[in-house]
């Protein structure tokens, strides 16, 4: 079983956009184990992705450089052995853990920040939508982008139930969730149209 591991966005924004390329990933390969690494505030949307293993929380894969605790995160991701990471976070901080880890294939969006960190850069053009820039790293660099799934996250009914009870709800009236985009126009609009689909 190949082993994959996702260094999640900092965003929720960014973290929905990031599902269809974990969906593609799970789509090519269905034994595949993917796991993610994501910031606490970020794990429990990655918790609603069907196609994650495991989520695994820590601050230290994406904070300020601080040299023992990038060490031993390295450590604990080097002993699961994965052979594939996906860094979404442009920030060099992101990149390093996978890198001191000795993860072989490390994939990325090509950036200065990620100079001698990451292995395989995709570039793209300017003003893609996010999840499409993300969707890419699925594929071989100059391989072209066919239509991608819209992202979707898995209810949880539990929850639903909670929120209902607390807001006063009844069990047959309509949930709305609003997810706020980012500060960076219809690039991390959701529900996102796959090219092609209006």
């Amino acid at each position: 079983m190949s082993r994959t591991l996702i260094i999640a966005p900092c965003t929720v924004a960014d973290a929905v956009m990031a599902q269809p390329l974990i969906a593609l990933l799970k789509r090519f390969d269905p034994a595949r184990r993917i796991d993610v690494l994501a910031k606490p505030s970020i794990a429990p949307l990655f918790r609603a992705v069907a196609e994650v293993s495991e989520v695994i929380e820590s601050s230290h894969g994406f904070g300020e450089l601080q040299p023992l605790a990038k060490v031993g995160l390295a450590r604990r991701l080097g002993a699961r052995r994965y052979e594939r990471a996906y860094v979404l976070p442009h920030k060099r901080r992101a990149a390093i853990a996978p890198w001191l880890a000795g993860i072989p294939q490390r994939v990325g969006i090509a950036s200065r920040w990620h100079w001698g960190l990451i292995n395989c850069e995709h570039r793209h053009a300017g003003g893609a939508p996010t999840a499409e820039r993300f969707a890419r790293l699925a594929f071989a660099p100059d391989q072209p982008l066919p239509a991608i799934p819209a992202p979707v996250l898995m209810r949880n009914r539990e929850r639903e139930r909670a929120l209902r009870e607390r807001l006063g709800l009844s069990d047959d009236a309509m949930l709305i969730v609003l997810c706020p985009g980012g500060d960076h126009g219809p690039a991390q609009r959701w529900p996102w149209s796959p090219p092609g689909h209006n």
